[in-house]
């Protein structure tokens, strides 16, 4: 999954990438990751935006694979 440059100045995206990459399978129970988007959807929506839509397309393509 690429993100820009600019979206790890928030400290989420950088949270949450560095989990997706370092942890187990590389992502967590679908449900959990939802919950997770979603708080931070309600604080910065303009700015995660487009990272959901990256990370959506990154659970179903690791759910169609596995």
């Amino acid at each position: 999954m690429q993100i820009p440059e600019r979206d790890f100045q928030h400290k989420s995206v950088r949270d949450y990438s560095y989990r997706v990459l370092l942890e187990g399978e590389g992502l967590f129970p679908r449900a959990e990751t939802e919950a997770l988007l979603d708080r931070w959807f309600e604080r910065e929506p303009r700015e995660l935006r487009f990272l959901r839509l990256l990370v959506d397309l990154q659970v179903w393509w690791n759910l169609f694979m596995g």
